[in-house]
């Protein structure tokens, strides 16, 4: 049978097999054309061995079906290739000057890619980016990228990728990196210009710590450092390494101290956000930030407010091992507090944290419920044991007495201190609630010390782990302290805590003294040196000064 086709169809018939066959021929072309572009890549890629020590980058590159995206990531590389030093140290001598006669032609080619796929997608910041670097490494390359001329060559494309790619750091990272490089050969205006340009890329938290100490060995004066840097902790964290490895322990302390601001202010934003995330709907994310709260927020009286608007806000459900004993250290700080001068939390806080912690032991349940004032559920549960007068018990037994104390019921706060251990004798928690008792009472309790010294000798102090702790019971008419301590060789840096809250940090060399404010608070006082870094310190003579007549 002869297929005849209706007038006007042998036309269309043949205007659809000539498009079907143009459409081949343009992807056998474009195939060919991406089979050109690959094989040329895979010779510049594999010429200076940059695809034996990135395999994995070399993999997206051969893996990648747009041509023009291929060169694009084939050029990021090799540029990345080209500022990684540490290979090139392994090369013999011969090695290396062919590697340094190979560079030119790489970066011409690296140039060539770059301007050609800036040509073709002008808002490329990716292709402008790759461009300066490739033309700053080849004028570093001769020794001229200081230069006016040639600086202008290179900045130029690299501030074009910065307004093509807003919110990408790499552009900025490197013409920061680049001003560092050459900041020796750099006038008064460069330095200038490139303190802002470190400004902006510091922001970045990657950069930051790439960067911050070329920058701290480069900035003409730490006054400059430290403003350049954003104010917030992981930049203070970063800092206090530089430090602690140049054993400057006095910028160290002072660091340490704007670590612990910054972070104290990043807390409570972070609060406030979770607080407008929850009133707007968003569970997760409001419990998410409040979480990272309980994990950074170290026991202190200066993140107390904020640990309990977190127990306040923070959503039914599991908190995980990490932050619950997280929560233990902050009932062991409260339990301290709430011994030697009132709860710092409220009742409503302390319950829910004794409820997220997961408390294990009998004991550790009656304490925490006598502090949150549930009296009847904390005896309860210690009626419920046989073991009351174990040291264990002790915490419990002085939160009764104290408790028992302020209501005026003398007898049953008598009879719990009786119980107490006396492992808890020497403490400063025992002669807390013995004073409280005393105080209560028409007559001074037998034992009750009214001795008020002045001064307290090393031997005094007690230490565990890192941290040194002095118990003082002195009058309430001195208002300050002098504290000496000792270091190893080398020196090194501690903190000052205060009844519970960080208050001072200090540098230590061979023998140092420092002062103290001693605000008015609980009869005992609690003292404790944490050390931060560097030798063992030794904490030595306390006295007391200023005190009124």
């Amino acid at each position: 049978m002869t297929l005849r086709y209706p007038a006007g169809s042998r036309s269309l018939h043949w205007s659809v097999t000539a498009g079907a066959i143009l459409l081949a021929l343009f992807a056998a072309a474009e195939y060919l054309s991406r089979q050109r572009v690959q094989h040329c890549l895979e010779t510049l890629m594999t010429a200076g061995g940059a695809s034996e020590r990135s395999p994995e980058a070399t993999s997206d590159v051969r893996n990648e079906p747009d041509s023009a995206r291929a060169e694009l990531r084939a050029a990021r590389l090799l540029i990345a290739d080209e500022l990684d030093q540490t290979w090139r140290a392994e090369l013999s001598p011969r090695e290396r000057q062919e590697n340094r006669e190979q560079r030119g032609e790489r970066l011409a080619a690296i140039q060539e890619i770059a301007a050609r796929n800036l040509e073709s997608q002008a808002a490329s910041w990716q292709a402008a980016m790759i461009l300066g670097a490739a033309r700053y490494l080849n004028a570093a390359r001769a020794g001229r990228a200081a230069g006016s001329a040639e600086r202008s060559a290179w900045q130029a494309p690299l501030a074009l990728a910065e307004r093509l790619g807003p919110g990408k750091p790499e552009p900025t990272r490197f013409l920061a990196a680049a001003a560092l490089s050459d900041w020796s050969r750099l006038g008064v205006a460069g330095r200038e210009q490139a303190i802002e340009v470190l400004r902006r890329a510091f922001e970045d938290r990657e950069t930051l710590e790439l960067l911050l100490e070329a920058w701290m060995r480069r900035a003409p004066s730490e006054a400059v450092a430290v403003e350049t840097v954003p104010d917030r902790v992981q930049t203070w964290v970063l800092l206090e390494r530089f430090y602690s490895r140049n054993k400057d322990w006095e910028r160290f302390a002072s660091t340490r101290k704007r670590r612990v601001e910054a972070l104290q202010r990043e807390l409570r934003r972070r609060v406030i956000e979770a607080e407008e995330r929850l009133a707007g709907g968003d569970k997760q994310g409001g419990r998410s930030l409040l979480l990272t709260v309980l994990n950074e927020a170290p026991p202190d009286k200066r993140h107390a407010a904020t640990l309990e608007r977190v127990m306040d806000l923070l959503p039914a459900g599991s908190v995980g091992d990490w932050r619950r004993r997280r929560l233990r250290a902050w009932l062991d700080w409260t339990r301290e507090r709430c011994l030697l001068e009132g709860c710092p939390l409220s009742a409503p806080a302390i319950r829910r944290m004794a409820g997220a912690a997961a408390l294990e032991s009998a004991q550790e349940h009656a304490a925490a419920a006598m502090m949150a004032g549930d009296v009847d559920r904390a005896e309860a549960l210690a009626d419920r044991s046989t073991s009351t007068l174990l040291p264990e018990w002790g915490p419990y037994l002085l939160l009764t007495t104290q408790h028992f104390a302020r209501t005026g019921d003398l007898s049953r706060a008598r009879a719990a201190l009786q119980r107490v251990h006396r492992n808890w004798h020497s403490t400063a928690f025992y002669r807390a609630a013995a004073r409280s008792v005393a105080e209560s009472s028409p007559r001074i309790e037998p034992t009750l010390s009214l001795q008020t010294p002045t001064q307290w000798s090393a031997d005094e102090w007690r230490r565990k782990a890192d941290v040194h702790r002095l118990e003082i019971e002195a009058r309430p008419t001195c208002e300050g302290l002098r504290v000496e301590v000792s270091s190893s060789a080398g020196g090194s840096a501690v903190e000052v805590r205060w009844n519970g809250e960080s208050v001072g940090w200090f540098a230590v060399e061979a023998v140092t003294r420092f002062n103290l404010d001693r605000p008015g608070g609980p009869v005992v006082d609690v003292l404790e040196l944490h050390t931060l870094g560097g030798g063992r310190v030794v904490p030595g003579r306390v006295d007391l000064h200023r005190c009124a007549a």
